[in-house]
Formats: C-alpha cells, sequence, structure tokens
C-alpha cells in the first residue's frame, strides 16, 4: 500500500493528523533553503531502522538539539555537542548519526564554496537514476545508504514516486512531469549516444516502460525507429510504507 492511501485508514485521528500534514504540505514538494535541505536529510537518516511516525514526533525536538538545522553551527559542533546529544532523549540517540550530522555540514559548506548552495549542487547533477544518485551520495556524505538517498530525494521532488497518481496531491507536486521529461531525454541522448531524441509515450504500470524514436545512423542511411531503451518505475516507486 502506498503511502498516500495508507494515510487514509491511519488510526487514530492524531496519527492521521501528524501524517497527513507532512504528505500534504511538504512530501514530494521542492526545498530551497539549504538549512532545509540539511535538516531533512538529518531526518531521513535517523530515520533509518526506525518508523516515519517516530521521526515525525521529534521533528521539532530535533531542529532545536541541531541548532535549526543550521548548516555552519553545526558543522562548527565540538566534541561537548555530540556529547549533548547523545544525553538528549528528545532526538535519536546513535553515535554514527550524530557524527553524521556534524559531517555532513561540514560536506555541505564545501559544496556551497564550489557550486554556491547545496540546492545548486543537486540542481547540477540533476537528473540522476536512483542508483547514480546513491553511489554520488557515497561518495559525498555519511550514512547515505540507498534507500535513506531515495527517500531524501523523492521527498523534494528529485526522484518520482512520492505521491500516486491518483492521489489529490499529485497534481499539485511541480517537479514530477519536470523529472520524467529530463530524465528520459538525459538517458535517450546518453544511450544512442546523439542529440536526436525526441518525445517519448509513457504507457503508466508498476514499471513504466518507456518507447523513444530517434535518428539511428545505419548502413541504409538515417530513418526514424522505435526503441524500448529502458525501465523507469514511476508507479509505487519504494514508497514510503505505512507505519
Amino acid at each position: 500500500m502506498s503511502y498516500c492511501a495508507a494515510i487514509e485508514t491511519m488510526q487514530p485521528v492524531e496519527k492521521k493528523s501528524l501524517h497527513k500534514n507532512y504528505h500534504d504540505k511538504h512530501y514530494g514538494f521542492p526545498i530551497h533553503d539549504d538549512n532545509e535541505l540539511f535538516g531533512r536529510l538529518i531526518l531521513e537518516i535517523n530515520q533509518a531502522g526506525l518508523s516515519w511516525e517516530t521521526i515525525l514526533k521529534k521533528e521539532q525536538s530535533f531542529i532545536k538539539a541541531y541548532s535549526n538545522f543550521n548548516i555552519k553551527k553545526v558543522a562548527a559542533y565540538t566534541e561537548n555537542d555530540r556529547e549533548r546529544l547523545l544525553a538528549d532523549a528528545g532526538i535519536i540517540r546513535n553515535k554514527l548519526k550524530i557524527n553524521a550530522a556534524i559531517e555532513n555540514a561540514k560536506a555541505i559548506l564545501a559544496l556551497q564554496k564550489e557550486y554556491g548552495s547545496f540546492e545548486k549542487w543537486l540542481k547540477h547533477h540533476h537528473p540522476k537514476t536512483k542508483e547514480e544518485w546513491v553511489k554520488l551520495f557515497k561518495q559525498t556524505f555519511r550514512f547515505t545508504g540507498g534507500e535513506i538517498v531515495n527517500e531524501f530525494l523523492m521527498s523534494i521532488g528529485y526522484l518520482p514516486g512520492a505521491h500516486a497518481e491518483t492521489c489529490p496531491i499529485y497534481k499539485k507536486n511541480p517537479t514530477a512531469e519536470t523529472y520524467v521529461d529530463k530524465t528520459i531525454n538525459c538517458k535517450a541522448k546518453r544511450f544512442f549516444d546523439t542529440k536526436y531524441a525526441h518525445k517519448v509515450v509513457i504507457f503508466s504500470g508498476t514499471s513504466t516502460i518507456v518507447l523513444a524514436n530517434c535518428w539511428q545512423k545505419t548502413t541504409k542511411g538515417r530513418h526514424w525507429r522505435p526503441f524500448v531503451f529502458f525501465l523507469l518505475p514511476l508507479l509505487d516507486l519504494n514508497q514510503r510504507p505505512s507505519d
């Protein structure tokens, strides 16, 4: 069951309201502030091995404990700050996750210096497949496995799958269609090594088959020929399960 559908069946009302607020107002929508992006990454890292509901309940405590997710302040944390965080019952007291937050803050400062902002770094590498993003994040950050990277990027609109097409919020997400178009064009050009990749036809399903008409060079000259060149899972793509 998708996250979108699971929310409608959640009980009690308090649990449903907690998830619905995140689902309707935050999940899958772009974030342009670097500190907020950093905060979302911290939350996704801390969710590993736990339910998302646990993280949502502790969100305000995380914000307070990590200096409102101020990147510069977290990057400057000392050993005393690490001990303070390990003793804070309001957050997840995991040494590896705490160290990851501090080291990732330092990494983002370096990205800001080189690219201008964390967001510009993301845009510079967009679009990529999930596998490509995971590889890049592992090279750049700490504690960023496949599911963490997938959820982080889905939650800010850089990977599809946050909302089912039947979800009312899906139509409000301005990033989903743009992601698909750019990814298709990028993959078509890369696969065929040609600039003549054009519009595609998408057939919805659990795994979406994408067809492209590409201008192919052959021994008999140039002509249009359809190709099935990759699978792009758009529906139910590792969507966050219900708690």
